[in-house]
C-alpha cells in the first residue's frame, strides 16, 4: 500500500489486511472466481455467507496474491464495525482507504467531505470515481464485514457509486447477509461476480488436501464420503487459523 498521510481521527488499523493463517489452504478455484471479478465489465464482487465460512481469510489470501503479482491491481482494505454507521464516518474511511492504497486518489473526496460546508457523499464519491478513472490503474476496494452497516443512506450512496465506477475499479463486499443493493440488476447486466455459502464449502478434494497437507493423513477420500461443510467450521476450528486469534471476523 501507499504511504499517503491520513487524517488523525481515523483508525489506521482498519486499513490493515488481516495476517495470513499458518494453516490456510489455498483455494485455487475460488481465487479463479474472484479473478473473474477484475474484468472491466464487473463492478461488484460479492462474498456473502454466514459466519464461519472463511470470507475474511479467503479475501485476504486473494488480496495478498494480487499484491504479489507484477502489474497487478492496487488494493485498498477497509474493515468495518458497528461504529461506522454514520455516513460521514463511513465515507471518510472509504476515501482514506483508497488514498492510502493509491496516493492522491481520495484527495478530492477528502476535501469535499471536510470542507466548512461539507458536500454530499455523492459529490465526494463522484470525485473518487473521477480520481480513479484519471489514474487508470486497476483498483480493488475491499469492504470487509459489511453486514455491520445498516444505514439506508450509506447503502443508497454506495449503490450510486457502484453504478458510476470506472472500468478499472472494482468493489469487493464481504458480508454475512446480502446488502440492499440492486443485485438483480447487476446480475442481469453481467456486472457482478458472487461467491456464496455453497461455493465457500470445502469440496471433498479440498478437505482431503487440507488433511493431507496439515496432518499427513491420506484418507483416499471419495466424493461420497466427505460431508460438505464450512471451511471456517470444523477444520479451521481444529487448526486455529490466524484470523480467529487476531480478532478479525468472517
Amino acid at each position: 500500500m501507499g504511504d499517503s498521510p491520513l487524517p488523525d481521527e481515523l483508525l489506521v488499523t482498519k486499513f490493515f489486511i488481516p495476517p495470513q493463517g499458518s494453516k490456510n489452504l489455498p483455494r485455487e478455484r475460488l481465487f479463479a472466481a474472484l479473478d473473474r471479478g477484475l474484468a472491466p465489465e464487473h463492478r461488484l464482487i460479492l462474498v456473502s455467507a454466514p459466519a464461519g465460512y472463511g470470507k475474511t481469510a479467503l479475501t485476504a489470501d486473494w488480496v495478498r496474491r494480487l499484491e504479489s503479482t507484477p502489474d497487478g491491481p492496487m488494493v485498498a482494505w477497509l474493515s468495518l464495525d458497528e461504529g461506522d454507521y454514520d455516513p460521514a464516518i463511513f465515507f471518510a474511511y472509504l476515501a482514506a482507504s483508497l488514498q492510502k492504497a493509491l496516493p492522491g486518489a481520495g484527495e478530492t473526496a477528502h476535501m469535499l467531505l471536510h470542507s466548512p460546508q461539507a458536500a454530499s457523499p455523492r459529490a465526494a464519491l463522484a470525485g473518487l470515481s473521477n480520481d480513479l478513472a484519471e489514474r487508470g490503474r486497476d483498483m480493488v476496494l475491499v469492504l470487509d464485514d459489511y453486514h455491520h452497516i445498516r444505514t439506508p443512506a450509506i447503502h443508497e450512496d454506495l449503490a450510486y457509486w457502484i453504478d458510476h465506477l470506472p472500468p478499472n475499479a472494482h468493489l469487493l463486499v464481504a458480508t454475512r447477509s446480502d446488502p440492499p443493493f440492486p443485485l438483480h440488476r447487476y446480475r442481469g447486466r453481467g456486472q457482478m461476480v458472487e461467491l456464496r455459502m455453497d461455493d465457500l464449502r470445502f469440496t471433498p478434494e479440498e478437505a482431503a488436501g487440507f488433511l493431507r497437507q496439515f496432518t499427513g493423513a491420506d484418507l483416499g477420500v471419495r466424493r461420497s464420503t466427505v460431508p460438505p461443510g464450512p471451511p471456517g467450521g470444523t477444520l479451521h476450528r481444529h487448526t486455529g487459523t490466524a484470523h480467529r486469534h487476531t480478532g478479525t471476523r468472517h
